[in-house]
């Protein structure tokens, strides 16, 4: 009786590590099953990582191709009479100019002195900002009320004709805000949306 007795204990812790061995496999089997599934996100972080690339590149090209301070300068007239209009420089000019003369003329290409004086700017300080490609907003007051007239401007380069108003061929740069249209005098305030632009003068 006590051998049967031990042989039905061994047998049953037998039977006991059998059925440990067999739930196991059903545990893990439940345990994968009733798990909350994980969504594959993997596309949509590529997606929204190239978004925010293309975005950055974007804000960078505007930003680049967003006009500075110095590339367009204040241009603003607020009193009757006055005027006022942006000189820009070429980039090929050699130097500073010696002077810069922009007055207003009845007809182009001018045929003797101005009609109305504009700016004359002969100051080594002021000659200064006239850098090669740089932007310069002019202002000009005491315009008449009415009437029409050219507004036309020459850089004088070393060498050309700053003391004689004779523009140098080849070495001077001139320009008009319009060659074809003049600028209206209207006794109010006028800002012009153009620049002057210069090329080298040639007979």
């Amino acid at each position: 009786m006590k051998y049967s007795y031990m042989y039905a204990l061994l047998v049953g812790l037998l039977c006991m590590a059998c059925g440990a061995d067999d739930d196991s496999p059903d545990t893990q089997d439940s345990n994968t099953a009733t798990a909350p599934a994980v969504p594959n996100n993997g596309e949509n972080v590529s997606d929204a990582d190239s978004s925010g690339e293309m975005n950055v590149s974007a804000a960078d090209d505007a930003v680049a191709d967003g006009p500075s301070a110095e590339e367009q300068p204040a241009c603003v007239a607020d009193a009757p009479g006055e005027l006022c209009v942006r000189v820009t420089v070429p980039e090929d000019v050699p130097s500073v100019p010696e002077k810069v003369s922009v007055h207003f003329f009845p007809a182009l290409p001018p045929m003797g002195p101005p009609a109305i004086l504009g700016a004359e700017i002969a100051e080594a300080s002021e000659l200064a900002q006239f850098q090669p490609g740089a932007t310069v907003a002019l202002s000009i007051a005491g315009l008449p009320a009415n009437g029409e007239m050219y507004l036309y401007g020459v850089l004088y380069m070393p060498g050309g004709g700053a003391q004689t108003w004779q523009t140098v061929p080849g070495v001077d740069f001139h320009g008009a805000y319009s060659w074809d249209e003049p600028v209206q005098f209207t006794g109010e305030p006028i800002e012009l949306d153009a620049p002057i632009t210069f090329t080298v003068y040639a007979e």
